[in-house]
């Protein structure tokens, strides 16, 4: 038996018995006595606390706001240092409690390469991560404190080596950890054939990570292997294109240098410096490689019939 379907354009009768409507006089009266109670509360409560919590809230809410555009400063390209500095300011002047905000502060301030600063407050936070020790691991070895630094990226390796094969970590999060120990024992060029083992067991993970293989190009390019840096760091661009990081291109034009390949290093370091105008040690190679002569095989060469008169 087929379904008949039919269109009703009139509602349902109401059900059967009396259906009593509220009366909107007293509906809106008990309203407003329940909004006067409430506003007679807060009245009550606010000498004792409420107005401080209430405060704080949006000073929360303010500070979390400017974190935010600070993180989007640090992070364009080029990146916004003097816009995301005033930013963080802004947040550290109205969070209630600086030390609750002590982690995001950090991560801005190792975007920005500012490692004394992100050192101090990962330091502030009591209960750091592995992964976050690791990046203070970087931090002081950036500043001076090699043995410190690698010491505590090694104990925080561990730790995350044994959480991953208990089934604890994430396979691409033990990754990230191995790629980040391996790259900070680099930066400060700290035992390049540990740090290299490390990146590459990052990338027997993911092997088509940009960030690992730029990481094993720049170990290779640390352990005096030019050509095999420039494999990698080339595969390492081409693979994160259209996007562009001015740490790649730093890295490939300090191994075209070192091949010889002065214009295209010449290039890479200017496109850094467009990346990342802040980049102090692209700035310096740049100028040593001005300084340089082009060899002769690329030398200027006269036209076909110059004789060198001039026809005045």
């Amino acid at each position: 038996m087929r379904t008949r379907f039919s269109f009703r354009f009139r509602p349902d009768p109401p059900p059967a018995g009396r259906v009593k409507l509220a009366d909107p006089l007293v509906t809106r009266r008990r309203w407003l006595v329940t909004l006067a109670a409430l506003v007679a509360a807060g009245v009550v409560a606010w000498p004792y606390g409420l107005g401080q919590m209430v405060d704080e809230m949006r000073r929360d809410v303010a500070a979390t706001g400017y974190l935010r555009a600070a993180e989007r400063h640090a992070a364009a390209r080029p990146p916004r240092r003097a816009e995301a500095l005033y930013e963080l300011s802004r947040a550290l002047a109205l969070a209630p409690d600086r030390d609750a905000y002590a982690e995001a502060v950090a991560t801005v301030y190792l975007s920005l390469r500012a490692y004394a600063e992100a050192r101090d407050w990962l330091q502030r936070e009591p209960d750091l991560s592995p992964l976050l020790r690791v990046n203070l691991g970087q931090c002081l070895m950036m500043t001076g404190e090699q043995e410190k630094g690698a010491r505590l990226i090694r104990s925080s390796l561990a730790e995350i080596a044994a959480a991953y094969h208990a089934g604890q970590l994430p396979e691409v999060v033990y990754a990230l950890a191995l790629n980040n120990a391996g790259y900070a024992l680099l930066s400060a060029r700290e035992n390049v054939p540990e740090a290299r083992l490390l990146i590459a067991r990052a990338l027997a993970v993911s092997p088509l990570q940009p960030a690992y293989i730029d990481s094993m190009g720049w170990a290779e390019y640390q352990a005096g292997r030019y050509l095999d840096a420039a494999f990698y760091l080339e595969r390492a661009v081409r693979l994160y294109w259209p996007q562009e990081d001015a740490e790649m291109q730093f890295h490939l034009g300090m191994a075209y240098a070192r091949l010889g390949k002065l214009y295209s290093a010449r290039q890479a370091l200017e496109r850094c410096l467009q990346l990342d105008p802040g980049w102090t040690e692209a700035q310096h190679q740049l100028e040593s490689l001005r300084r340089i002569l082009p060899p002769p095989n690329i030398a200027w060469q006269p036209k076909p019939g110059y004789s060198g008169i001039s026809r005045g």
